[in-house]
């Protein structure tokens, strides 16, 4: 959710850097400024979501309510691809280039201090000043360390919209051993055409294991917390789809060829945004008899919203990691100077807005669930993205600052010992 990269490709050659987010910059690849885009609408989406959840605006009749109920799952499906493609571009560039792989240490260094900071600010500001539940130490310092999810009792308690960093965090754990498994499986002397085979089919082994975890999180067995269908191994499908896109873009940089019916495609913004609409409208159909956005879904309900939401996604984002410039309009906007701002502080967008939610809703109410949707959506945005700019400065700026220092001086400190 916090993960930033430029539209382009610099000159070749050009030295590893470090994005304003903390995230490794894979040499010779600049930012996907356009994805700043998409993080900042998926994070206005899922804003959207709980300010009409707020006033029971979604269990309304109507297209819109219908739409927006879906809003969450929506943004989060756009979060989860992009850290799929994100994350894991230094880690694929370094199988596809025959060169070491990231460290794990400081890979979870950056994490760490990109995600906990900010964090445990705002869980302090709900704890002290917004909820008014009493819980016990064990509570608070599962909450503290984010495995809250993993106990029974803890889905959607407290700091709710925290189950997605845990999954977050959960992805951040996996991947540095699924990219070793890659590299051993792709050793320098495989073909070309062998190592895109194994990287497409143990992604698509990835991505179809969660719907088997899916499963078994209804079945209730090995003993599984009531938290389970928010763990990890439920949403690697919708990693697997960023994966997969940023196994594509490497590929292209270390000389392979695209099948040409898959470039075209990507290289026309406007057809894949169209086929993600249809996909859009898809799920919408299939879910136009749920009773009201809490609604107990069955086992092959839940693998429909996670299908369309990875496919809406995942062809929205295609045309950002293809694009070597900004050459349609839909591009441009993404990439424009607003929509970059905000995807830079979508983090403290995402964290923020519930509380500032809460404020509101307490201040501000309205008589009717769409006067109160309409209403309070302003004042929740504009409250949300002061708090975020300001979380931003003060706590996640110099946390990056600080880790990026950090591991400058375990770097050096290694350096001079083996001299």
């Amino acid at each position: 959710m916090a993960e930033d990269l430029d539209v382009g490709v610099a000159a070749v050659g050009e030295r590893e850097s470090e994005s304003a987010s903390g995230d490794v910059v894979v040499p010779g690849v600049r930012r996907y400024v356009a994805m700043d885009g998409w993080r900042a609408l998926a994070a206005l989406s899922v804003l959207i979501f709980h300010t009409a959840g707020e006033g029971f605006y979604l269990n309304h009749d109507g297209l819109l309510p219908s739409v927006l109920s879906n809003f969450g799952n929506f943004g989060v499906a756009i979060f989860f691809v992009l850290s799929g493609f994100v994350i894991y571009q230094p880690f694929v560039d370094s199988i596809l280039g025959r060169t070491p792989l990231p460290a794990s240490r400081p890979f979870w260094i950056k994490r760490f201090f990109r995600i906990f900071p900010a964090y445990w600010l705002a869980l302090a500001v709900h704890t002290l000043f917004i909820s008014k539940e009493s819980i016990g130490l064990g509570q608070l310092v599962r909450r503290v360390l984010l495995v809250d999810v993993y106990s029974d009792g803890g889905v959607f308690s407290g700091f709710f919209i925290a189950w997605t960093l845990t999954v977050e965090l959960g992805f951040y754990l996996l991947l540095p051993g699924f990219a070793r498994l890659m590299a051993h499986l792709t050793p320098s002397g495989a073909g070309r055409r062998r190592v895109a085979w194994i990287h497409v089919s143990a992604l698509s082994a990835v991505y179809f294991s969660a719907i088997g975890f899916r499963l078994l999180t209804r079945s209730h067995t090995f003993g599984l917390t009531d938290g389970s269908y928010l763990s990890t191994p439920c949403f690697v499908d919708w990693f697997a789809l960023g994966m997969l896109l940023a196994f594509a873009a490497a590929w292209t940089r270390h000389g392979g060829v695209m099948p040409d019916a898959v470039r075209q495609f990507g290289l026309r913004p406007w057809l894949c945004w169209i086929c993600a609409a249809t996909s859009f409208a898809a799920l919408l159909y299939v879910q136009r008899n749920k009773a009201g956005v809490m609604a107990i879904e069955s086992y092959t309900d839940v693998n429909a919203r996670h299908f369309f939401n990875g496919l809406t996604a995942f062809l929205l984002v295609l045309p950002v990691t293809v694009a070597r410039k900004a050459p349609s309009l839909g591009i441009r906007v993404l990439a424009s100077r607003s929509l970059v701002f905000l995807g830079s502080i979508s983090f403290g967008i995402y964290l923020w807005h519930t509380l500032v939610l809460k404020v509101v809703w307490d201040w501000a109410s309205t008589s009717t669930p769409a006067a109160a949707f309409w209403g309070h959506l302003p004042l929740v945005a504009i409250g949300t993205v002061a708090c975020a700019v300001l979380s931003y400065r003060v706590v996640e700026r110099p946390a990056i600052e600080y880790a990026r220092a950090l591991l400058e001086r375990r770097s050096g400190v290694s350096r001079s010992g083996r001299e």
